[in-house]
């Protein structure tokens, strides 16, 4: 359970700072 959080966390994480240099 807490490894499907991390990964979401991570994820939004990198999708955000993708939005963001793009």
């Amino acid at each position: 359970m807490y490894k499907i959080y991390f990964n979401l966390s991570i994820c939004l994480s990198v999708s955000g700072l993708s939005i963001r240099t793009s």
